[in-house]
């Protein structure tokens, strides 16, 4: 039975010392182009989470400060 991932198989083998299986691991070589292309890929999706972030804390300022500016004013026709 094999498991197979981006970078790794995985085996399920007989462990010696059980009757239980083990799992033994299998490296495979990728070439420095797969790493590029990974290695940009995820700058792109750190980018556009940052991108998002920043957005987030913008709209959560502008709200915060709405928000204030209405109880000034509230306090302000009370007075």
């Amino acid at each position: 039975m094999n498991f197979c991932g981006k970078s790794e198989i995985f085996d399920f083998v007989d462990a010696p010392t059980s009757g239980r299986l083990g799992l033994s691991e299998t490296k495979i070589e990728e070439s420095s182009d797969v790493y590029d292309a990974k290695i940009s890929q995820l700058l792109t999706l750190l980018s556009e989470l940052s991108a998002r972030v920043q957005l987030l804390i913008t709209h959560f300022h502008e709200i915060s400060s709405f928000y204030i500016l209405s109880i000034f004013l509230r306090k302000g026709h009370q007075a």
